[in-house]
């Protein structure tokens, strides 16, 4: 084992001594505990001991555990943080006696501790003693770092096996960086270039050539390591282009770039960019204008970290005109650029540049959130270019707030085209939107109304609809009744897309009445778009909507949208209207689809009509993943055929002290008759028709260990053998018509069917009692009838009695 791999076994062995070990304060108890028979563990934690506390008088004991093999490490361990000298001389003393495994320990404590009088002891170790040995002896030299153990290593450099070679250069490298970090910059950098120059460890040669970069001015050797071919070396100077500090660094590397290949340049721009030294801007200006694309483009990016507003032209030149990635690459870095008075740059440029080069810097002032940018957009959004104005409106949809409500306004009443309006409208709305004064914009909007042209008109009402608010659906009423046909489709068509409820009803009737057909669609279309967010209104409402939106439906578009809400509802009078829809061919496939999600969707009250629809979907439809659905729900069904429900539930019943295997035997009101009044109530009902023979009972128990009954009767076309499926959480006794004719006192979670139970079912009524335990955690039954042969019996009904 290597002395560090022992270092590792020790540190783990230190904690459980420690947390074992008996303590001992003081270095006699240390030293008599030693001294005695008591146990390694007492031993071992009095070296510990020791190591804190120990002087000179401790040497001799310590010496002697070296002679043991399960105590010479922790002996070694504080021999070596022993102050007194004498422990040195003792562990220099054994170095020739000791098994190797214990040698090698010593050997990294006299190292630890810096002994010089070590240096010749060592030196013999590092000529003839084993490998591993021979290595341990080249790290401890290098940690004594004096001047003879110096003159050891260099001359072991170059003979002996190549692991301690490795280990002698090491440890010079250690040596080196010790002296580099005092200072001696001058006298170390000798001995990194000698680790550095022909040597085959890439690692070392690594290391040691980022030690003679920072011993000495090291950006010509920078420069130089860039451009050879090592590439352990490359990626250390790649890496000393980030840290190396001083302009000096900066300045040489980019000077040097055009000497590099496209590849080794690309790496050094983004070197020098994570440098963020602004005086490589220059160079990567030169770069981003000519050679390889992917020198071009990591310049570009760099400049947005390294560039200055005196580049804003260069990137907004690229941004413009060049391809991707280029464009891409620069557009981003004009958002980034940070030095110099950017806005000032960018907004001189674009009174001068051309139509493209303007449009991406106007861009550039929304993507940098420019706000002060607003005046200057302002009036680029009302100039003579059509293409400058709708993109300067572009930008302050991002940039502008409240304050410029009534100069955006304006670029609505005052829009010269078409393009200008839209972008207009769009900003205004926006920024009404995202502010706190919607209201106050739909408000300003509307009173621009009266005596506007047609066109105005249009985008007004459509900014004011978007927005919403008093007064809107009034608006768009009126809009309806002008002779204009753009105010007037406007009108409908915000109505359709973006009105509230109060114009649920006025669509329905557009869609009513005579009129184009592309109008009724719609108004039909907004409608259905009010239907579906009705989802938080009553069954009733829900269903009347739907119904008054299918019979005004001209179209298989409008009533396959009325279909689509018709299947989020619930109830047998749905599913008739759905059952109707199916003998229309357009939407066929529709109403087969909404008569299986409302027929799924039925309650128990309504399980033979969810049968026969499901029945007739199975062997009718038309899609066959409808087909598909209806027959899998239907054998759900089948698999709940016979169960009980629903029930009557009494309880929860409990006795101070008793826990629910003790309460099973207990005869709570429900089982005598003659004890008087018992509250009796309805159990709800599972929420799913293929699951609604499982009673929940967790809500009735209101905690733990206690009892609650569930009732219910059975009839029975004719008397017949009968088998029970049971499963409870936890134990359960079943009565049928007074008869106990099943007990399990169990504490168990619930299994559908885990206990059967063979009974005899009277012609006509049975009547169930079934008492349930609670321990703990849920509460629940479920009970099945089949026949004898586990069949389910035709003609068998179940009702809750109370």
């Amino acid at each position: 084992m290597s002395p560090r791999n022992s270092i590792l076994v020790f540190v783990c062995a230190v904690a459980t001594v420690t947390a074992q070990a008996p303590p001992i304060e003081t270095e006699e108890q240390a030293l008599a505990v030693l001294a005695s028979q008591a146990p390694d563990a007492e031993k071992q934690s009095a070296c510990l001991r020791l190591k804190q506390v120990g002087t000179a008088r401790s040497v001799p004991a310590l010496k002697a555990l070296l002679a043991e093999e399960d105590l010479s490490q922790w002996a070694v361990d504080a021999l070596q943080s022993l102050p007194a000298r004498e422990a040195g001389e003792a562990l220099l003393q054994l170095l020739p006696s000791v098994p190797d495994k214990t040698r090698q320990l010593i050997i990294f404590a006299l190292g630890a501790r810096r002994e010089s009088a070590a240096v010749n002891s060592l030196s013999n170790l590092l000529a003839g003693a084993p490998v591993a040995t021979a290595a341990a002896s080249a790290q401890a030299l290098g940690n004594i770092g004096d001047a003879p153990a110096h003159a050891v290593l260099h001359a072991a450099r170059f003979r002996g096996h190549w692991l301690v070679r490795e280990a002698v250069e090491r440890a010079l490298l250690a040596e080196a960086d010790r002296m580099l970090s005092q200072g001696q910059k001058t006298k170390v950098h000798s001995l990194y270039a000698a680790l550095y120059h022909h040597n085959p460890h890439p690692q070392i040669r690594a290391a040691a050539f980022r030690g003679m970069v920072l011993s000495k001015d090291g950006a010509t050797a920078i420069v130089t390591a860039l451009s050879g071919y090592d590439e352990t070396v490359r990626t250390m100077a790649l890496q000393l282009v980030r840290e190396l500090p001083g302009e000096k660094t900066t300045q040489t590397t980019a000077a040097a770039l055009p000497k590099f290949s496209p590849l080794a340049q690309v790496a050094v721009i983004e070197a020098l960019r994570q440098r963020g030294d602004p005086f490589a801007a220059k160079q990567m200006a030169t770069l981003a204008r000519s050679g390889e694309s992917s020198v071009r483009t990591a310049a570009l990016r760099a400049l947005g970290e390294l560039g200055d507003a005196s580049h804003v032209r260069l990137l907004a030149n690229v941004a413009a005109s060049a391809t991707a990635p280029e464009r891409t690459i620069a557009g981003s870095a004009l958002t980034t650029l940070h030095r110099g008075k950017i806005l000032e740059c960018i907004l001189a440029e674009i009174r001068k540049a051309d139509t493209e080069t303007r449009l991406e810097l106007i861009r550039t002032l929304a993507r940098r959130m420019e706000r002060a940018s607003v005046p200057e957009l302002f009036s680029l959004a009302s100039g003579n270019d059509a293409t400058v104005g709708v993109a300067a409106i572009q930008s302050l949809e991002k940039l502008a707030d409240d304050a410029q409500m009534l100069p955006l306004l304006g670029l609505i009443t005052r829009a010269p085209d078409d393009a200008r309006r839209v972008a207009a409208v769009s900003a205004f709305t926006s920024v009404g939107a995202r502010g706190r004064h919607a209201a106050h914009f739909s408000a300003a909007a509307l009173k621009s109304l009266p005596g506007a042209a047609s066109e105005t008109r249009a985008a007004l009402l459509e900014a004011a609809g978007l927005l919403g608010g008093p007064g809107v659906h009034d608006a768009m009423m009126a809009g309806l009744r002008d002779t204009d046909a753009q105010v007037h489709a406007t009108a409908l068509r915000v109505m359709a897309d973006n009105s509230g409820d109060e114009a649920r009803l006025d669509l329905l009737r557009l869609a009513r009445e005579s009129g184009p057909e592309a109008d009724r669609a719609l108004a039909l279309r907004g409608y259905w778009r009010l239907v579906e967010a009705m989802s938080d209104r009553s069954q009733a409402e829900r269903f009347a909507a739907v119904s008054d939106g299918l019979a005004a439906a001209n179209s298989p578009a409008d009533l396959k949208l009325g279909l689509a809400r018709l299947a989020e509802l619930r109830g047998v009078e749905a599913l008739e209207l759905a059952t109707r829809h199916r003998r229309e061919a357009v939407a066929r496939a529709e109403a087969e689809s909404a008569c299986l999600q409302i027929a799924t969707r039925l309650g128990l009250p309504d399980l033979a009509t969810a049968e026969a629809t499901l029945r007739e979907l199975a062997r009718e439809a038309g899609n066959a993943n409808v087909r598909t659905q209806a027959a899998e729900f239907l054998a759900r069904l089948e698999a709940q055929a016979g169960s009980i429900a629903p029930w009557f539930v009494s309880g929860s019943y409990r006795q101070p002290g008793k826990e629910a295997s003790q309460l099973f035997e207990v005869a709570f009101p429900p089982e005598s008759p003659r004890a008087g009044q018992v509250e009796w109530r309805p159990l709800p009902l599972a929420s799913s028709l293929t699951n609604y023979g499982f009673a929940d009972l967790g809500p009735v128990t209101g905690g733990d260990h206690c009892v609650v009954y569930l009732k219910a009767r059975v009839f029975c076309p004719k008397e017949l053998s009968a088998t029970l499926d049971i499963g409870t959480d936890d134990g359960v006794k079943i009565w049928i018509n007074g008869s106990l004719i099943h007990a399990n006192n169990a504490v168990r979670g619930f299994t559908a069917g885990q206990d059967k139970s063979d009974t005899t079912l009277k012609e006509g009524w049975n009547e169930f009692l079934v008492k349930v335990t609670q321990h703990t955690a849920g509460c629940a039954a479920a009970i099945r009838v089949r026949d004898a042969g586990g069949q389910a019996i035709p003609g068998l009904r179940v009702e809750a009695m109370n």
